[in-house]
């Protein structure tokens, strides 16, 4: 059966068949942790995935519980943890809306994985030509119901013609044919175009604390793990250039939080949270960005 649903993959970046063993997790969803999977890192350009993987065509299994955050509209779920994520999510749709202020006020937009179509619905209602793209069929219909353009891949999408500014919140590192993806990306950006890429940061300093009860592993949906330099060289490679890099704040309360659970600290310990969600921001203000949760990348198309 294991052979059956998993799959051994060169590196996704730079094709190398060579990599070293640097965690073991598990699906935070499944209660009693019987399959391991395992994030390795090419031995050539350095981008830690997982592998094996679980194979693309059931990979969707995985997706279903009901827990699972970004489609939490779906489930009708009301108790404490959903009514958390969904203040969160809301604090979080009015940055984002800032982050893409900050470059256009104005013109056409391609939000990738835009689950159940929230941060679509924000743009539109500011005067963007919005379109999204959600391989899940349950979000593509409540995207379709708010009367958004909804893709189920970006293969769809040849005919359109390009956006001002393509964003992927948390999408990126879900995604299967990385390169070939990222190339279709491209082509998809006007020159002179914005993407914006947000992603979790295998550098931060939550992973270093909780290791494999890290949140964003999020493994098997999670198949890559992306530093600065994995995802600078990955979008370069298709006339991509960074021009800033951001965080997202309340990400690391959410990330600091999930985890802590997962490791099973009693709630006796809460000081340590506080502690670790302090560490964190303190690192990232005074030494640098890359202790962070989560790095939002600007990257502009050239010419």
């Amino acid at each position: 059966m294991k052979g059956e649903v998993f799959e051994s993959i060169s590196c996704p970046l730079c094709g190398n068949d060579e990599y070293r063993e640097v965690l073991t997790t598990y699906d935070r969803f499944d209660r009693q942790r019987r399959l391991k999977f395992f994030i390795v890192e090419c031995k050539e350009c350095g981008l830690r995935y997982l592998n094996p993987r679980i194979k693309e065509e059931f990979i969707g299994n995985f997706y279903r519980d009901t827990e699972y955050d970004p489609f939490i509209s779906t489930t009708g779920r009301n108790d404490l943890q959903s009514l958390l994520y969904r203040g969160f999510r809301k604090l979080n749709l009015g940055f984002k809306y800032n982050v893409v202020r900050g470059l256009k006020l104005r013109g056409r937009l391609l939000d990738i994985g835009c689950a159940t179509g929230e941060f679509l619905e924000v743009m539109r209602k500011a005067g963007w030509k919005v379109v999204g793209v959600e391989p899940d069929r349950v979000s593509r219909e409540f995207v379709v119901k708010k009367g958004i353009r909804v893709y189920r891949a970006l293969e769809e999408l040849q005919g359109d013609s390009q956006f001002d500014i393509i964003t992927m919140w948390h999408s990126l590192e879900h995604i299967y044919g990385l390169r070939s993806s990222v190339e279709s990306i491209s082509r998809l950006s006007k020159v002179g175009g914005y993407v914006v890429v947000a992603v979790p940061n295998v550098d931060s300093y939550g992973l270093r604390v909780y290791r494999e009860h890290w949140v964003a592993l999020d493994a098997p949906r999670h198949v890559y793990h992306f530093d600065f330099g994995t995802l600078v060289r990955l979008f370069g490679l298709y006339e991509m250039e960074l021009i800033r890099t951001r965080f997202l704040l309340l990400d690391t309360f959410y990330n600091h939080v999930k985890s802590f659970f997962l490791k099973n600290e009693n709630m006796l310990n809460f000081y340590y949270l506080i502690c670790t969600v302090s560490k964190e921001l303190i690192k990232t203000c005074v030494v640098s960005q890359k202790n962070i949760s989560t790095l939002i990348y600007v990257f502009r198309k050239r010419g």
